[in-house]
This record gives structure tokens, C-alpha cells and sequence, in this order.
């Protein structure tokens, strides 16, 4: 009686091939996923922008809180800009990854991106999320290649099927 149980390597029955595609196919996922924090992180950065616009205003102007209406347009102001740089970063590396194009300006805008969207503090856990996601989609072998490929002038279509 044979075991149920038993690894299929002893049983004589050949493992199946490796595959060959790798991570191939989570590349337009990743950009979509860029493209989406990319459209998130704009609507924050112009957030934080308006906020460093109207919430001075709402404050009486007196000597006492001059400094802190200061603080609070600078500090705005720093978040907004570094949030829309994110986005425009991740928005098109997206774009141009979605299109196998330029992988190493996806892997700066998903590292610089990241970085950038630690201003905003709100956008930052999926920021990070995304890069380390992103990261090792990107650095697969079978990636690296069908950017290659790409590069050299193949068929999105075809590079993506195989």
C-alpha cells in the first residue's frame, strides 16, 4: 500500500518547471498602484496648501499669534509641496512603467516618492507599502528583462503574455 502522504519528488513524479515569467506580470499592477497613490497624494498636497492659505486667515492677527500663524504657513507649505513632489513622481513613474519604459526612473520615483511623502505623514504608510512592494517587483530577474525587451523595442502585448 503506497502513503498518501508521501513528497511527490519520491514517488518518481518530476517537480514542474520553474516559472519562468517571474514577477512579470504585477509590473502594470505596480504602476496602476503608483499612478493611484500618485492621484492620492495631489489631492493631500493641494489639501495642505489651502490649509496654509485659510487657516492664518481664520486666525485674529494680534502680536501673539503672529509666530505661530507664521509657523503654521511654513509648515503647510512644506507639507503641500512635498506631497505634490511625490505625486508627480509616482504619477509618472507609473505612467511610464505602465508602458514598460524607463524601470530605473520607476525605482527612483517609488524611492524618492516614498521618502517625500513622509512630510505628509498621512500618505506615508502606503507610500512605503508601494516601494517595498514595487521594489521587489522590480528587481526580479524576468523584470529586468522584459524592460530589456522593451527597451530594445518589443510588443508591450507580447512582452506581458509570455
Amino acid at each position: 500500500m503506497s502513503n498518501p502522504y508521501e513528497s511527490p519528488l519520491e514517488a518518481g513524479v518530476a517537480a514542474p518547471p520553474p516559472d519562468q515569467r517571474g514577477k512579470v506580470g504585477q509590473i502594470r499592477i505596480v504602476a496602476i498602484l503608483m499612478m493611484v497613490q500618485g492621484g492620492l497624494e495631489l489631492l493631500m498636497g493641494l489639501f495642505l496648501l489651502v490649509m496654509a492659505v485659510v487657516l492664518p486667515m481664520s486666525l485674529a492677527a494680534n502680536a501673539e499669534t503672529r509666530q505661530m500663524t507664521t509657523m503654521i504657513i511654513a509648515v503647510y507649505a512644506v507639507m503641500g509641496v512635498g506631497a505634490i513632489i511625490a505625486a508627480v513622481l509616482h504619477a509618472l513613474g507609473g505612467w511610464k512603467n505602465y508602458q514598460l519604459k524607463s524601470r530605473q526612473f520607476g525605482l527612483i520615483s517609488l524611492i524618492a516618492g516614498s521618502v517625500l511623502s513622509l512630510a505628509t505623514c498621512y500618505c506615508c504608510p502606503t507610500a512605503i507599502g508601494l516601494m517595498i512592494y514595487g521594489l521587489i517587483v522590480y528587481m526580479d530577474g524576468p523584470v529586468e528583462a522584459a524592460f530589456a525587451n522593451r527597451e530594445a523595442g518589443g510588443d508591450v502585448d507580447k512582452i506581458l503574455a509570455r
